[in-house]
């Protein structure tokens, strides 16, 4: 079993890596499809009430699942599979 030091660190470096952990990019990429099905999904103008509060919703889910996807890949890697079978990365 491998041992892990954490150094610690201040309150905006651990805020850095929270969002970092939410891969922003992909999350801007998941919204700007959103929106943009929001406009085609609709004749007209979208309600901006609708638009800013299905744009606020979308990407805290999508950056929630990237965070909750980011913790299950690290327990992936460390599970024991046969390795001829099943190749992980």
């Amino acid at each position: 079993m491998k041992s892990t030091t954490f150094k610690l660190q201040s309150g905006s470096d651990r805020l850095r890596h929270y969002f970092q952990l939410t891969k922003p990019r992909v999350v801007s990429l998941i919204v700007f499809c959103a929106v943009i099905g929001m406009f085609l999904a609709v004749p007209g103008m979208v309600p901006w009430r609708i638009l800013i509060a299905g744009t606020l919703g979308i990407a805290l889910v999508a950056g929630a699942a990237a965070a909750a996807n980011c913790t299950h890949l690290e327990e992936v890697r460390q599970r024991r599979v046969p390795e001829r079978h099943v190749r992980l990365f």
